[in-house]
């Protein structure tokens, strides 16, 4: 079979001739193969250049490995989770020789700003401002030189599907966590003007996107932030505004992109998964899988949970136990997903990646 009809036996939750196998790359790893810097690449401004970096990545891995996103205009390059905060004025330091794309400077300094925000923020004119016109012509381009069967074999490129920062995950980004974390006891109804600006704006967001790429059939939604919320007001400040994103593409595939520990907050990881209609959670790796298969097997497929760091700077042989692991607590009766716990980066140890496949071929048999 193939990676991706491994991939949706274990949506369905049925068993394929082996454990699927995914990963979601970082853009070192792209840059890596390709023999380049990532802010070489971002210096560059050429679309075909960075393209190219990705379809070496999957000549070298895409036969054995499904990858989420498979060929798709990353963060790092102005596009993704960029390209909303830069709409709102937040100031975006590009990637250099050793680091991607960061926040430099956000919208506020502290909490105590969210009022006088919260009466001025509008939502921005998306095809104009910040990086959006650069992320708009790279989507644009990726959507029409992509080939053809990398489109059939690794479906998770431009076409029909959306990378998305979550309204949470977005906030974060425009206002800072902490004065978030703050807001939500000082200035409640402030903050919840802010977020429906952020959620209509995602929404706006994703709409200018199917213009260019299709109506949206799958969609990565992140929220990294979902950890941190007080259980009592997940349901108000997360689930709300997540599940009215998501409403608008019900019959899409939906996978939920969090890695951040979740131990502590797993009743309302719960009613999120339930209520945003998750159907894959790409899951943190802390918590232990085996947990994880007992809490929510029948209720998501799992995708995960190797901790990257192992695969940055473990060995082979270490790997290959990790993997065992992992496989033999989650595995049985499908709906799992053998990956890392969040995105990967090698270090440039691809001996390990190596290693995963061959885990996969020794262990993952039903």
């Amino acid at each position: 079979m193939k990676p991706i009809e491994r991939f949706y036996f274990a949506i369905l939750h049925k068993e394929a001739d082996q454990v699927p196998l995914c990963f979601m790359v970082s853009p070192n790893d792209y840059c890596r193969i390709a023999s380049r810097k990532i802010y070489e690449i971002y210096n560059s401004k050429s679309p075909e250049i960075y393209l190219n970096a990705q379809l070496s990545w999957l000549k070298k891995y895409g036969r054995e490995v499904l990858h989420i996103p498979s060929v798709y205009p990353l963060l790092s390059f102005g596009a993704g989770n960029w390209a909303l905060p830069s709409a709102f004025g937040c100031e975006i330091s590009p990637p250099t020789e050793n680091r991607l794309a960061v926040i430099k400077k956000t919208l506020i300094k502290t909490p105590d700003e969210i009022p006088n925000l919260a009466k001025e923020i509008q939502i921005p004119n998306l095809r104009k401002a910040g990086n959006c016109p650069e992320a708009l012509k790279l989507l644009e381009y990726y959507n029409k030189n992509v080939p053809e069967e990398i489109k059939v074999e690794q479906p998770f490129t431009a076409e029909n599907f959306t990378y998305i920062g979550g309204v949470l995950d977005t906030a974060a980004s425009i206002l800072g966590m902490h004065n978030i974390l703050v807001g939500i006891y000082k200035y409640p109804d402030a903050l919840h003007q802010i977020l429906n600006i952020i959620k209509d704006s995602i929404i706006e967001w994703i709409r200018i996107q199917e213009e260019i790429v299709g109506k949206i059939k799958k969609i990565v939604l992140t929220n990294h932030q979902i950890a941190f919320i007080n259980p009592k007001y997940v349901k108000e400040f997360v689930i709300f505004y997540e599940q009215a994103v998501l409403k608008y593409w019900n019959g899409a595939l939906k996978i939920f992109h969090g890695e951040t520990d979740i131990r502590k907050n797993l009743g309302a990881l719960a009613e999120f998964l339930k209520h945003c209609k998750i159907d894959v959670w790409h899951m943190s790796p802390q918590l232990d899988i085996g947990v994880a298969k007992n809490l929510f097997g029948d209720k998501v497929t799992l995708w995960g949970n190797i901790d990257t760091h192992e695969i940055a700077y473990g060995t082979p042989e270490s790997i290959r136990k990790i993997c065992k692991n992992i496989i033999m607590k989650a595995a049985s009766g499908g709906g799992f997903i053998l990956g890392t716990g969040g995105g990967l980066d090698t270090n440039g140890k691809f001996e390990n990646l190596d290693a995963v496949i061959e885990a996969v071929k020794k262990y993952g048999k039903y």
